[in-house]
């Protein structure tokens, strides 16, 4: 009876065999999974940018520099009558100068000259979250009509537009992943197919003792599947490395622009994925393989 452990070796001593071309196959299965995931990710935050963008603060109504404290109270008071509209508030020169200076963190000192009146007082409206679109729209309208609004910042707008491009970024994603997989399969079976014609003698002898083919290709599926474990946990690894590195840039950079947004790395779930797919991408390269080379061997 032959033992799991036989495989194992076998395996091993074909990969020992040829080290460089082995590096190749699990050098290529690591790049393809590695811009795959690079994919995953920037879709996955580009995704939560726009649900963070897509609720909360929607709307920043910038009042004019001569518009008083009277106007921007009626401005608030008709919105409120709308029932699109969750809530109101209103923002100060001086809040906006405080809110700015937070952002800037280290750098609050360049405000020091800053007139604590010069930035616009503000309001800032919450929509209800069974606005659609097309009423936000239609405040948009209604706020950038009225006397004494200087501008209307719509940031569902933005949102939509990222909830476009997750979209086309999913569909790459998508493309993406079977160009490289096609080209992963066939560099995975080109080395298997060296290490089936390198063997070429012993597997001849193996078929005349009645070796069936399953145990021919075993050691070589397993060989597969070993370049795409390997190949799956240097991309994740890789990819960790640069996110590590990346995201506390990018964070810093959308401090500015909105509320703090941790940039997500893949789930444990996702994690487990890329690595299966690494191991998949292995055995069905080494069985295509395997397949057509054992039997004329």
């Amino acid at each position: 009876m032959i033992r799991p452990g036989y495989f194992v070796r076998q395996a091993l001593r074909g990969m020992r065999a040829k080290p460089m071309i082995q590096l190749a196959a699990v050098g290529a299965i690591a790049v393809g999974l590695l811009l795959v995931g690079v994919a995953v990710v920037c879709a996955l935050n580009v995704e939560r940018l726009a649900n963070h963008w897509g609720r909360g603060t929607q709307l920043t109504v910038y009042l004019k520099q001569d518009a008083t404290r009277a106007r921007a109270d009626a401005l608030a008071k008709l919105l409120r009558s709308r029932h699109e509209v969750a809530r109101v508030r209103y923002i100060s020169p001086r809040d906006a100068r405080k809110r700015l200076g937070e952002s800037l963190g280290s750098r609050a000192a360049l405000l020091a000259d800053v007139e604590p009146d010069f930035l616009p007082a503000s309001l800032e409206v919450e929509l209800s979250r069974e606005a659609d679109g097309a009423q936000a729209r239609a405040i948009v309208a209604l706020l950038g009509a009225a006397r004494g609004v200087e501008e209307v910042d719509y940031l569902g707008r933005w949102a939509q537009r990222l909830g476009t491009l997750v979209g086309l970024m999913r569909t790459g994603a998508i493309l993406v992943a079977a160009i490289i997989a096609l080209a992963c399969l066939y560099i995975v079976g080109s080395t298997i197919r060296l290490g089936v014609y390198a063997r070429r003698e012993e597997i001849e002898i193996q078929q005349l003792v009645g070796a069936t083919p399953a145990f021919v290709r075993a050691p070589f599926m397993l060989e597969g599947a070993l370049q795409g474990l390997v190949g799956g946990a240097l991309a994740l690894l890789a990819l960790y490395v640069f996110h590590s590195i990346a995201a506390p840039e990018i964070e810093g950079a959308l401090a500015s622009l909105l509320a703090r947004l941790d940039v997500a790395f893949l789930s444990p779930l996702q994690l487990c994925l890329g690595l299966v797919g690494g191991v998949l991408l292995g055995l069905v390269g080494s069985t295509v393989a395997t397949g057509r080379y054992v039997e004329a061997a």
